[in-house]
């Protein structure tokens, strides 16, 4: 079967204007499959109503093709829900005549989408973003893709063929690749961080260690609940001449933002237990990166990162003095990134998730 008679759909839990990143990659991806030369369709819920397509493109930084059609409906969750199935049906309905995908991210949508598939000719992809086994969803998928390496594990154990351990779901917008050449020597450093502020993220055991390293900490994300909170533990630890606080980039402003920072921090809690989404983009940037040794970062980024250990804070500081003082070895790692990141570079992806379909249509 010829790749081009793909058509591919992607329902909830979406929201237009989210800017998590699990919403804003969802999103992304649909993009992507349309720039390959697929009709993808995409439903999302209207978290501003008043705000239609052309508004939806410049939180994202992009600009839909004709065959990406983007499809938005009510504020209101449940009644968005049923708006949003039934547009699907009637665009499966339409394209019977070709090989469908439907993306789906949420377990009881594959429950209650699965009773469909033979009605209207299509197959469901499910993309386990949890860390738990979802079992009914996995055996009424066609091909699971799961970020957790633990969940992963379990599965396999069962002889299950069509599940993934998705090492490759994040495409990296072209404009994140290769923001430095190198990694110079100075007497201050900027640290820099991208994402929420949750626990499991780890940051907060970060600040308590700035006072004692030359650096500045550059903390791009997090939602309004989560910026008020890290701002009182800057306030107590005295580091507001330590920390800046970007708040919420658009994707299209990320490069920008990431030009003065030295070094990326990724400090997760053995809580993160799924493959985060900026494990990717810090591969990509060209910048050297400090993570803590949790398998779920470790499973993707290998030995091109600078670790330390979650359960020994202060090996934090080790790290970096490991990136600083020995330049060599640290511009060696950043070579061996920029030939790394190119996996996951968006087209590269893309080709490599119609693969896995072409397997499937293959089996069947």
């Amino acid at each position: 079967m010829h790749e081009r008679s793909f058509k591919f759909y992607r329902l909830g839990p979406i929201a237009a204007f989210d800017s998590s990143a699990h919403s804003v990659h969802q999103l992304l991806m649909s993009y992507y499959f349309s720039l390959l030369g697929f009709d993808s369709f995409i439903y999302l819920r209207n978290l501003k109503p008043e705000a239609g397509s052309e508004k939806l493109e410049e939180f994202l930084g992009i600009s839909f093709p004709k065959n990406l059609k983007v499809k938005l409906s009510l504020k209101h969750k449940g009644i968005s829900s049923l708006i949003n199935f039934l547009r699907l049906f009637s665009d499966l309905n339409k394209n019977r005549a070709f090989s469908n995908w439907v993306f789906l991210s949420k377990e009881s949508h594959v429950l209650f989408l699965s009773k469909f598939k033979k009605i209207f000719n299509f197959k469901i992809v499910f993309e386990n973003h949890k860390d738990k086994l979802c079992s009914k969803g996995t055996d009424l998928a066609d091909l699971v893709y799961v970020v957790s390496p633990f969940v992963y594990e379990r599965l396999k154990e069962k002889g299950l063929s069509k599940v993934i351990l998705w090492t490759y779901h994040y495409p990296v917008r072209e404009d994140l690749f290769n923001i430095k050449e190198s990694f110079k020597k100075k007497d201050f450093y900027t640290l820099g961080y991208v994402g929420s502020f949750h626990t499991e993220k780890g940051i907060h055991k970060i600040l308590k260690l700035l006072n004692e390293l030359p650096v500045k900490l550059k903390l791009i994300g997090g939602n309004e609940k989560e910026r008020k909170e890290i701002e009182k533990v800057i306030l107590k630890l005295n580091l507001r001449n330590r920390v800046i606080l970007r708040g919420f980039v658009p994707q299209n402003r990320l490069r920008k933002e990431l030009e003065e920072v030295d070094i990326l921090i990724a400090p997760f809690t053995p809580k993160q237990r799924t493959i985060p989404l900026k494990v990717y983009e810090y591969l990509a940037t060209g910048i050297p990166v400090i993570a803590s040794n949790v398998e779920s970062v470790k499973v993707v980024a290998g030995n091109l990162f600078f670790y330390f250990s979650w359960e020994k804070p202060e090996s934090f500081k080790q790290a970096f003095w490991e990136v600083v003082m020995d330049i060599e070895n640290t511009n060696r790692k950043l070579r061996m990134m920029r030939d790394y990141s190119r996996n996951f570079h968006w087209e590269k992806v893309v080709r490599r998730i119609v693969k896995d379909l072409e397997s499937v249509e293959e089996r069947c």
